[in-house]
């Protein structure tokens, strides 16, 4: 495979990675990146592996919405479990916080860093068909740099250590999570032929208002402080934020349903 074929897909992993660190500074503030330029280093390999690896299944094996929301979930329940460590706290059964691992799980990493963000990127840099953009053993090299990314994310805050329920507990939902996306992408029906990018008008606007929002939470909202966790947060944006990632959230599966048919990623 040429490098030019293959080069084709790097804007829009770029866009992808772009559109997420602009969300993790819009709750952690710009300034921060001053102060602790090597996690916007981490965050950015761990982002760039990811989407890397999540564009190569979609362009492989067709992914819709949904198998994106699925890989999202096994992913976003590895990061909250060893780099922001968000699953420790306020624990319930199994000495782990459940709430937190559905709404990081289904709000954030499935639809806004996951569906929404695979528009918003193609929006941008619109997919082709095309080949694969990575082959053997650059499979291998981008799992080992995500890995050293997440733990690299994880050194800089104050995680407590698992206990052993707690990595029975993580086990057991990442066990469950992919044998539903095995079972989802084992489904052949939906692969029978290449499905061009369709665009949306309401999810153009939703996208520019998210980045309007991200863009001013990230810049004049710098109430920060440094909470029981991996990072210094902007409390002043954390909220604004937070009501506006679940809107995008509902919104996202009101438009699916009344549309009757996959959100394009």
């Amino acid at each position: 495979m040429s490098a030019g074929v293959r080069g084709r897909q790097w804007p829009l992993i770029l866009a992808a990675t772009g559109f997420n660190l602009l969300f993790e500074y819009s709750w952690r503030g710009a300034d921060t990146i001053m102060q602790e330029p090597q996690l916007l280093v981490a965050l950015f390999i761990l982002y760039a592996t990811l989407f890397t690896i999540l564009e190569d299944l979609i362009v492989e094996l067709r992914f819709r919405d949904y198998h994106l929301i699925i890989a999202a979930f096994f992913y976003g329940t590895i990061y909250e479990f060893f780099g922001s460590g968000a699953l420790f706290y306020q624990p319930g059964f199994m000495e782990i916080n459940w709430m937190t691992l559905f709404f990081a799980n289904l709000v954030l990493w499935g639809s806004l860093q996951g569906v929404f963000t695979f528009y918003l990127a193609n929006r941008v840099a619109p997919r082709s068909p095309r080949p694969r953009l990575i082959l053997g053993r650059e499979w291998a090299l981008l799992l080992f740099l995500n890995i050293i990314a997440l733990f690299w994310i994880r050194m800089s805050g104050s995680i407590p250590s698992p206990s052993s329920t707690q990595w029975i507990t993580l086990l057991l939902v990442l066990l469950i999570s992919a044998y539903i996306f095995i079972r989802a992408i084992r489904k052949k029906e939906w692969r029978a032929a290449y499905i061009p990018f369709r665009k949306s008008l309401v999810l153009d606007l939703l996208g520019i208002i998210t980045v309007a929002i991200f863009i001013i939470s990230a810049l004049f909202l710098t109430n920060t402080q440094l909470l029981p966790s991996m990072a210094i947060y902007n409390i002043s944006a954390w909220n604004i934020d937070l009501v506006w990632v679940i809107t995008v959230a509902v919104i996202l599966l009101v438009y699916r349903v009344l549309k009757g048919e996959s959100i394009p990623v």
